[in-house]
């Protein structure tokens, strides 16, 4: 007798009765949340996708002006345009959680909307992450991050750094509009404040020179304490379908298929929230009539080893 071969295991779908698509309006809040935590959502070019995937058009090739000569009747001057474009392609990020439903049923305060939260944050996160510094990114995120786009510049202390970062993109004919830092740049904010000899208990703006300053903890520990740039070469991509789900009786798998929470039998109810984001970096060329070499947008500035040394006794 011929062997057969057993049916391959069937495995259970994890959400059997949930994954419901977010209403328009709860979907913009929930986007919200994400942007309220995520630096390049609140520094970038934030576009809603219509497409899981689209292009964007960037000019590769400055046309060059030319004076008419003769003045009368001569030959105007020919040049020309050209145009590339930078795809932007939609990626799933998301998170699930198991909740204990005696919390929510018996809790003094909103559990849901703290998960929401915590949620939103871990999603913000991983944007950073990838769009920064390209941790964890997939293969159709400019590989490197934004840091790849950045050249490396330094100063004698914080604000000759941030200034050397500011003069580094005017260099190349692009206005800064942004600096995206860690917790670090605080101190240099109240050390600015105080030389200027404002009250201490005035918050410090987060501005500096007039450009808007956004946090994030994904710079602790990362390759540079700010990035100075033309963020609006940052182009980031967010589909509609932004969705949270809820079951009380799915089954939450981890990535070998072992079971980690079932939803019915351990009380719990499982929270999911996943969103499709795509990103994009263009590098304009040179702002000089007839340049084409393109130029990296970002300044990655560090100070931390380059404070002033303490003057010889």
């Amino acid at each position: 007798m011929g062997t057969t071969t057993p049916p391959a295991p069937v495995t259970v779908p994890p959400w059997t009765n949930a994954s419901e698509l977010l209403p328009r309006g709860v979907a913009t809040d929930f986007v919200g949340l994400i942007e309220q935590t995520s630096v390049v959502l609140r520094l970038g070019r934030v576009l809603r996708m219509s497409e899981a995937m689209e292009m964007i058009p960037l000019i590769a090739f400055m046309p060059q002006a030319e004076w008419v000569n003769p003045a009368y009747g001569g030959r105007k001057p020919a040049s020309q345009i050209q145009w590339t474009s930078a795809q932007i392609q939609a990626e799933e990020v998301a998170c699930t959680v198991p909740v204990p439903r005696a919390w929510i049923m018996d809790a003094h305060f909103d559990v849901e909307g703290q998960v929401e939260r915590a949620l939103a944050s871990a999603i913000a996160y991983a944007i950073d992450e990838a769009v920064l510094f390209g941790t964890n990114a997939p293969a159709s995120f400019p590989v490197g991050g934004v840091m790849a786009f950045a050249d490396p510049v330094t100063g004698t202390d914080a604000l000759d750094a941030i200034s050397n970062g500011f003069a580094d993109i005017e260099g190349k004919g692009i206005v800064p509009d942004g600096i995206g830092a860690g917790a670090a740049i605080g101190a240099v904010l109240r050390a600015a404040y105080l030389d200027a000899n404002e009250s201490p208990s005035v918050a410090p703006r987060n501005t500096l020179w007039g450009v808007p300053i956004e946090q994030s903890v994904v710079f602790q520990g990362a390759a540079a304490e700010a990035i100075v740039g033309g963020w609006q070469y940052l182009a980031i991509g967010i589909r509609e379908d932004v969705t949270f789900g809820l079951s009380d009786d799915g089954v939450l798998l981890d990535s070998t298929g072992a079971i980690l929470a079932s939803a019915f039998q351990d009380n719990v109810r499982l929270v999911k929230v996943y969103a499709r984001i795509g990103a994009a970096i263009g590098q304009p060329a040179l702002a000089t009539p007839g340049a084409q070499a393109p130029q990296k947008p970002f300044a990655a500035v560090t100070w931390t080893a380059t404070e002033p040394a303490a003057p010889a006794p």
